[in-house]
This record gives structure tokens, C-alpha cells and sequence, in this order.
């Protein structure tokens, strides 16, 4: 089945903005941290079902970890220092103020049952969107040039991204993360400084793994937030090549054949994907095509299940196969 034939599989039309999920938003940013911090919200114990499995695996793992809640504390200090000025230009959405993002916002809250995060738009020529700041407390970044070039539907699937981090806690548990591969190489740098380096680098690629199986994580929440697989790929296409015009005339079927060339070239030239943040974006592209093919993602969405659609375990084998390094 070529691309296009998959993607004739995907509704063209988004999700309807009247579509609510089993556990709706609808409560403000600011209840929502005061919910966390009373302890009356209870779902972060939950990861979404949407999650790749090996995301939810290295969370619980993490949550052994006694000094996880000091990262939160040092994480809001450093945006502070280095993010803080930066956000002086910036322009926060509201209902008023950019109405056709906020719009994309509050619908991805709804889909994923999180509260309205607050997003700011920042001046830049770059199609980009970025998550910071702690789970308890953030923020989502969108460039100008992403509000600017990018259709609604399309930018929903970018937000759903970003909402996709906040809903599975990425921001503090990545945090975490890195700073137990800091304090690992710092006890050994004590102790044999030769060491160092290929410690450092050894430690790097689990970690790499894991946040490029967060980064399929979140697409998949920012497809359920869009409801079109077209627009979705269409959103990833603009983000890599940085030129709309040219993502728009990209033939889908002849950029993930790449995939395959891929696979014929040296374990040597495959390396600096194990420290890679992000899955490159053919297997991205591919794996959303896979989740938009699966039983999973209809459960998420008010469509009409189509027939021959991947159980959940051959949607994570493949997923696995299309991904992998080697």
C-alpha cells in the first residue's frame, strides 16, 4: 500500500470542535497546577494509552528515583535565567489575541483531557514549537513563522505535540534523566577522568532512545488532536524542510523510500542516529502512518472503524521495526 493509498484511509476533515473525550479539560491553567499541588489530581500516576510502551516503561522506572521533585524546583530557576528574556517579546494567545491558535489550543486540551496550557508566540523565522518548563508549571513556544505559514489543522498537530510532552510529564522526567547521566559522569570523572568521554557517550544513547520513543509518543497525541493524517504529515514536512512551498509539492511515497536506502547503508553511518534527540523524519512520518492504520487510534477519535486496521501489538512490532537504528 503506497502512501497516498494510506492516507485516503485517514477522514480529511479534523476532528469536530464539539468532539469531547471520555475525560474533558475544560479547567484552567491555574486550577490545574493548584489541583497538582493540593494533591487532588490523580492522573499522573496514569500514562496515556497513546504512549509508546517503552515510554511508559522508563517513566516508572524514573519514579523510584528520591530527588525527582528537586529537578522541577532547579528546572523553573534556569528558565528563569537563560528563557526569561526571550519571553519579553513574546505574546501570550488567548480567545483575543491570535483566536485561530487558541483555538487549535483548546481543542488539543480537550482530546487529551489536560488543562488549557498556556502558549506564547515568540518572534522567529523558523517553523518551530517548543515545549519548557517543568510538569507542573509551562509553557508552549510557537514561532511567528509556524502561526504565519501553516494551516489551522496542521498547527493543531503541532500543538498536540507539544500538549502530547506536557500530558505524559516528559519535561520533568527528561530533566531527571539527564541529570542522573550528569552525576553519573561527574562521580567517574572523579575517579578516572580518561574515562569521561566514552562514559558520557555510552549513557547518552539510552537516553537518546527513550526521548526518540517520547518524540512518537507525541505525534501520535498530536494526530488524535488533529483527526488528518494529511495535515499531520503535511505539519512534520514543513518542520524539516523549513520551506512550505516545497513541503507542499514533497511526493510522501518517494521521501519514505529513503527508508529503505537507509537500511542498506554502514553500521558506521547509522552512529550518529544513537544520539539522536529525534527520530529522523521518514520513520516518524511512517510510524504516524502506522498509529493512523491501528485499532488505537480509532479509539481516540468519533470515526467509523474501517476494516483490516493493526491490533495494538502489531502496531508496536512495527513501530519497532520501522524505527530502529539497525
Amino acid at each position: 500500500m503506497t502512501v497516498e493509498q494510506e492516507l485516503q484511509q485517514s477522514p480529511p476533515e479534523p476532528v469536530p470542535a464539539s468532539f469531547e473525550f471520555k475525560s474533558p479539560a475544560g479547567v484552567s491553567f491555574e486550577d490545574f497546577i493548584e489541583e497538582r499541588r493540593s494533591g487532588r489530581h490523580k492522573r499522573d500516576e496514569e500514562l496515556p494509552s497513546y504512549a509508546v510502551p517503552v515510554d511508559d516503561d522508563v517513566r516508572r522506572t524514573l519514579n523510584f528515583i528520591p530527588f525527582g521533585h528537586r529537578i522541577d524546583d532547579y528546572l523553573e530557576k534556569l528558565i528563569q535565567v537563560q528563557i526569561g528574556p526571550a519571553l519579553h517579546n513574546a505574546i501570550r494567545v488567548s480567545p483575543r489575541q491570535f483566536p485561530r491558535v487558541y483555538r487549535a489550543v483548546d481543542r488539543c486540551a480537550n482530546r487529551l483531557g489536560i488543562a488549557v496550557p498556556r502558549v506564547l508566540v515568540v518572534p522567529d523565522v523558523r517553523i518551530h514549537s517548543l515545549t519548557v518548563g517543568t510538569s507542573e508549571n509551562h509553557f508552549i513556544m510557537l514561532t511567528s513563522a509556524l502561526v504565519e505559514k501553516c494551516t489551522e489543522t496542521e498547527m493543531t498537530f503541532l500543538i498536540g505535540h507539544e500538549c502530547g510532552h506536557i500530558d505524559c510529564r516528559h519535561l520533568s522526567y527528561l530533566a531527571l534523566a539527564r541529570a542522573l547521566v550528569e552525576m553519573t559522569t561527574n562521580m567517574v570523572q572523579v575517579a578516572q577522568g580518561m574515562l569521561i568521554r566514552p562514559l558520557q557517550m555510552l549513557l547518552q544513547v539510552p537516553l537518546a532512545g527513550w526521548q526518540r520513543k517520547a518524540e512518537l509518543t507525541c505525534d501520535r497525541a498530536g494526530l488524535i488532536c488533529a483527526g488528518d493524517l494529511t495535515a499531520s504529515l503535511r505539519a512534520l514536512a514543513k518542520n524539516v524542510v523549513q520551506a512550505p512551498e516545497l513541503a507542499e509539492k514533497l511526493d510522501l511515497d518517494e521521501y519514505l523510500q529513503q527508508l529503505e536506502t537507509s537500511r542498506e547503508e554502514s553500521t558506521l553511518s547509522k552512529l550518529p542516529e544513537y544520539f539522536a534527540a529525534i527520530p529522523f523524519a521518514p520513520k516518524r512520518m511512517k510510524a504516524l502512518t502506522l498509529f493512523a492504520r491501528s485499532e488505537l487510534y480509532y479509539d481516540f477519535v468519533p470515526y467509523e472503524k474501517p476494516p483490516d486496521l493493526l491490533t495494538r501489538e502489531d502496531l508496536e512490532k512495527q513501530t519497532d521495526k520501522v524505527t530502529s537504528v539497525l
